[in-house]
């Protein structure tokens, strides 16, 4: 008796002790919700930030649930390992990547879930956009539908799934759980994606409860019905702007990599606009053109890049990568408030033929975060661009802006 009782014993201690020792399962994660920031000037974990909570994500799908991700490039084995494992354990997992390049990651990928777009499983690589005449697959979005401890959880950013973007680019990526609205209206997009077919009218622009999503291409874009200008045109300078803008004024904050073309150049003359007309401006660029920072420059626009050389050898490798901006103060015909716009899509031409996502969120918590962070590379990792500070004269730099471009993206 004494000797069975104590085999029974044993037997529980061993149990508990490996329940200790063991890790949490995939259920018990839950993705925050909220906007994150890598930090490419940091340590390993600062640098994969957002690829970690992606990956993490992944583990934690529950068997029958289903992944959906449209993305512009991948060349990760972590991910690849992540979706592979979870399409083993019963996990439904449809990707949608950009044709311009293909990585051993994603070949290996697409053996295992095939490309059929008609199954529950599959990896589908868009020739161009999928749903557009030309231009590329350039969303950066991931759809869950059950993790355990959430349910339609929604990412979004500029983040794509490469260790070139996670070392040398800033990037963002927001995070939404709950709301089944949102996820259900990007899964339908998604949806129109996976067949690689032109759509007749693939432009979207649709209020989701509080969000504001727009989904490209849009064939017939203007300077006239441009959505980001429209957006511009809607901020107002002077007012009652209270604790959203800054010195009495509204203030715009805007972090782009790409901002060239005609398009840039007409959203540029607007911002310049805006400047002459009081509204505080802060610009954070990476891939502009000459004549966009001209023009805001000579309107008193303030520019800074976080374009460095590190290792000396004439070429950039370290860029912002982002394409956010906020108004914090007047904005429309409502009072003070706060708002940021984040996505996939830069201010240029060649942006507007492509299948992106831009989405609006007008809180004040995400707002400050996004601040925190443009704060934090315009005092700590960026350098004068242009004549505009006050009382020194620019930084200069004879680096070649060359950023391995088959991978970085738009």
């Amino acid at each position: 008796m004494f000797t069975k009782l104590g085999a029974t014993t044993l037997a529980g201690l061993l149990a508990a002790t490996l329940l200790a020792v063991s890790p949490a399962p995939a259920s018990a994660y839950l993705p925050e919700d909220g906007a994150i920031f890598n930090n490419p000037w940091g340590g390993f974990p600062a640098k994969e930030r957002l690829l970690t909570k992606i990956a993490s994500t992944i583990d934690a799908a529950v068997p029958g649930s289903t992944i959906r991700i449209a993305a512009y490039s991948n060349d990760r084995k972590d991910i690849t390992d992540s979706l592979i494992a979870a399409h083993r354990r019963g996990v439904h997992v449809q990707v949608l990547l950009n044709g311009n390049w293909t990585s051993r990651q994603t070949t290996r990928m697409q053996h295992v879930l095939g490309d059929n777009p008609e199954k529950k499983h599959f990896l589908r690589i868009c020739k161009r956009s999928c749903r557009g005449e030309t231009g590329n697959l350039h969303s950066k979005f991931f759809l869950f539908t059950n993790i355990g401890t959430a349910r339609h959880v929604v990412m979004f950013g500029s983040v794509n799934l490469t260790g070139f973007g996670a070392k040398t680019q800033w990037n963002d990526l927001y995070t939404s759980t709950n709301r089944r609205v949102l996820h259900n209206r990007l899964r339908e997009v998604f949806s129109s994606m996976k067949h690689d077919r032109v759509r007749k009218n693939p432009f979207i622009n649709t209020a989701v409860g509080d969000y504001d999503i727009t989904v490209y291409p849009r064939y017939q874009n203007t300077q006239a019905n441009d959505p980001v200008l429209n957006r511009l045109k809607r901020v107002r300078c002077k007012g009652d702007v209270g604790a959203a803008g800054v010195g009495g004024r509204t203030m715009i904050r805007i972090n782009m990599y790409g901002w060239n073309g005609e398009r840039g150049v007409y959203l540029a003359k607007k911002v310049a606009d805006l400047s002459r007309h009081g509204c505080n401006i802060k610009v954070l660029e990476s891939d502009a053109g000459g004549r966009v920072v001209q023009i805001m420059a000579r309107n008193g626009v303030l520019i800074k890049s976080p374009d460095f050389d590190r290792n000396n050898n004439g070429k950039v490798d370290m860029f912002t990568h982002t394409k956010y901006w906020m108004v914090g103060g007047l904005y429309g015909k409502a009072s003070a408030g706060w708002h940021v716009w984040t996505g996939s899509q830069n201010w240029s031409d060649r942006a507007m033929r492509g299948d992106e996502l831009t989405v609006h969120i007008p809180r004040r918590g995400v707002f400050w975060n996004y601040r925190q962070n443009f704060r934090k590379i315009w005092r700590k990792h960026s350098r004068w661009i242009a004549d505009t500070r006050p009382d020194e004269q620019p930084a200069t730099s004879t680096a070649t802006r060359t950023r391995g471009s088959t991978l970085d993206g738009l």
